[in-house]
């Protein structure tokens, strides 16, 4: 089974490893390793003239963690019992 860690601070998300994708939420470019999701979504959120409700805040978080699962894990090969890393062929944050 892979591991899809999301966490919006780059600091306090663990360090890669087989079978883990570490992946920063709303960043730009991940660390070496970790991958990232989100990453213009903050300043365009800053331009809106009226506040963000949290709930909403909350539920586009969400969105975008499911989106990093599907996206950073590789589900054809965890079919076939393989871990479907980004550094195996699946899609990078990095790009």
């Amino acid at each position: 089974m892979i591991e899809i860690i999301v966490h919006p601070h780059d600091k306090a998300l663990p360090a890669p490893r087989s079978g883990r994708v570490p992946v920063h939420l709303y960043g730009s470019v991940g660390r070496s390793g970790t991958a990232a999701i989100g990453g213009p979504v903050l300043h365009v959120l800053s331009r809106i003239a009226t506040p963000i409700d949290p709930v909403a805040f909350d539920f586009l978080s969400l969105s975008l963690a499911v989106t990093a699962a599907d996206t950073f894990a590789n589900r054809q090969r965890l079919q076939m019992g393989g871990l479907g890393h980004p550094s195996e062929g699946c899609a990078s944050g990095t790009r």
